[in-house]
């Protein structure tokens, strides 16, 4: 591991972190997190203090040509003593040593956090309306940690999670990985999954993140307010929604059918996003 930002604040004070929460995020999720993720970097005040060595999973140094400008895929720990019961992680999936990638992401963990538990937060695409409320899903690595957790949390509750078999994320797959082991350290691990539109991919779910807000404030006990221009997106992203899927005959006809909880078949879910990208875009 590499560090870029001094960590000897956290580590003289590893003795008075231990207890903490680890918080993973996925910068190549399909549904972006990083509003959220800004957000509670920003209210902690943290600050980067370790990055991966990227050449060991990435190719060319990790560099990757994103929107016809080239950006290097770092992963990245944030954290600052004075917020003792957190730090984030945010990264990029491994192309290559997916094993040794998630050996370090634990191991940093543990020494710099003290790690009780690791919390990883993703939007998963499903067949849902934007009109409600973003169900979750918890996913824990031992029976005994899910107990315990159902206890401490009892306000966070789990609806029937839709997303569809038809829907392709290996995101929750690596989190699974990532969680199985944590187990084999003895490290609670719990993956929560916030339940997205899939047509949404192609504008973003503010909304999901708001979810993602009220949920960690619950486990981290802390009091983040969103962000007014988060709140406002979430607004304008249903609006736009609204708007575009009302000048749609084929998009309407698709929302009314999974609100009737009608799934969707492949061909549809692929025609409702080319027409509500069409729109969009007013080609």
């Amino acid at each position: 591991m590499d560090d870029t930002y001094s960590g000897r604040e956290l580590v003289e004070s590893k003795r008075e972190i231990d207890g903490g929460i680890s918080i993973i995020f996925w910068k190549d999720d399909l549904i972006s997190m990083s509003m959220l993720l800004n957000t509670l970097i920003n209210h902690a005040k943290m600050k980067p203090f370790l990055k991966l060595n990227s050449s060991k999973y990435y190719p060319i140094e990790g560099i990757k040509l994103v929107a016809h400008e080239l950006k290097k895929q770092e992963s990245v720990f944030f954290g600052r003593a004075h917020k003792k019961n957190a730090l984030v992680f945010s990264g990029y999936k491994p192309l290559f040593n997916h094993s040794s990638y998630i050996e370090e992401v634990l191991q940093a963990a543990e020494y710099y956090g003290g790690s009780d538990l690791i919390v990883t937060v993703s939007g998963v695409p499903s067949q849902t309306s934007h009109r409600d409320a973003r169900n979750q899903i918890y996913i824990f690595n031992s029976e005994r940690y899910k107990q315990t957790f159902q206890e401490k949390y009892k306000t966070l509750k789990t609806k029937p999670f839709s997303t569809s078999s038809q829907i392709n994320s290996d995101q929750p797959s690596f989190n699974s990985w990532l969680s199985w082991e944590a187990a084999k350290r003895g490290i609670p691990c719990v993956n929560i999954l916030i339940e997205t539109p899939f047509y949404m991919s192609i504008t973003g779910d503010a909304e999901a993140e708001l979810t993602g807000i009220k949920i960690l404030n619950k486990i981290l006990n802390w009091r983040i307010k969103a962000d007014p221009e988060l709140t406002l997106l979430a607004e304008r992203q249903a609006a736009l929604m609204e708007t575009i899927i009302s000048n749609s005959e084929d998009a309407t006809d698709f929302m009314e059918k999974m609100e009737n909880n009608e799934l969707l078949s492949m061909e549809e879910m692929q025609l409702m996003i080319s027409e509500l990208q069409r729109l969009l875009t007013g080609e």
